[in-house]
């Protein structure tokens, strides 16, 4: 009598291992992280401590600065460790208010979606696109602020799956765009950069203290959202689970927590989006979330 066999899809079970220590720069200095790995890397988690023990949000804030990340040379994030962890509780607190302990956690993959057959493809393949027999390069720059420093170690953690390598494909990019303005007024944003290979945004949001109190966005001349009140902003984030940070307007286009869930740009003509300031921001950043088709 024959034996019987089973066969069971390959696991989403994720991978996670110690690379090794990472020399924090001086204040005011910088150091890229280089990883060289074929495997497909949902995450790198950088575990911060100070005479062994771990550093504060409050610390790594105030000592980290301005976090880039590059495959194959290519810039795909630009965040601030302050911006990292405030978007980190802004995707997760809705399960309970966390406490930061030396964590610093660069995730590739989407916090809204869960991790399955359709959505693991978001992590960054390290094949090369144009010659799949070489890996991309993989780097972390990490700047760190004037100081004082007192965060003295940092260890490295990557964080991948068991699937085969692959290369870049879509993947989510955290970049920023500066803006001023000097009056409690209307803005038309019209010039939010929007590259060749850029399919989506998941969301844009406004790293400003002053409050936005309502939102026109028209795309490709269809108006997606007409004259919204902050108010309601609010309350559909509240129902797709983001917890608002302080400092922020968040313009998230996410809120179904679906894969399908974005705003279209694969055939941007035009994007327009108005915010009317309740007081005059001066200068902030707007943190652009997107979805992109591999590097170039």
């Amino acid at each position: 009598m024959p034996q019987a066999t089973q066969n069971i899809d390959r696991p989403l079970i994720l991978d996670r291992n110690r690379l090794g220590d990472f020399s924090v720069p001086a204040a005011s200095g910088r150091d890229k992280i280089h990883i060289d790995t074929a495997k497909n890397v949902h995450g790198v988690y950088l575990y911060l401590t100070i005479a062994g023990v771990a550093a504060t949000e409050a610390e790594i804030k105030a000592q980290v600065g301005t976090i880039r990340v590059y495959v194959g040379s290519v810039m795909i994030w630009e965040l601030t460790a302050t911006e990292i962890l405030d978007l980190f509780h802004y995707y997760t607190d809705k399960f309970a208010v966390f406490t930061v302990a030396g964590v610093l956690p660069l995730r590739f993959t989407p916090f809204m979606l869960p991790l399955n057959e359709s959505t693991r493809s978001y992590a960054l393949g390290m094949l090369n696109d144009r010659d799949p027999s070489k890996r991309n390069t993989f780097e972390i720059e990490v700047n760190m602020t004037a100081g004082p420093i007192t965060i003295d170690a940092c260890e490295v953690h990557l964080e991948t799956d068991q699937f085969p390598s692959m290369g870049i494909g879509y993947h989510t990019r955290w970049l920023r765009y500066g803006s001023t303005w000097a009056a409690a007024s209307k803005q038309t944003l019209d010039k939010i950069p929007v590259e060749s290979n850029c399919l989506a945004a998941y969301g844009y949001h406004f790293n400003e203290a002053q409050t936005i109190s309502r939102v026109n966005l028209k795309v490709n001349d269809v108006v997606r959202i007409n004259d919204q009140p902050n108010d309601l902003l609010l309350q559909k984030l509240h129902e797709a689970g983001r917890i608002p940070q302080t400092g922020y307007t968040h313009l998230d286009f996410s809120l179904e927590n679906d894969p399908r869930a974005f705003l279209d740009l694969s055939r941007l003509v035009n994007q327009y989006l108005d915010v009317t300031w309740a007081v005059a921001p001066a200068a902030y950043d707007l943190l652009l979330q997107k979805l992109f088709l591999n590097l170039n």
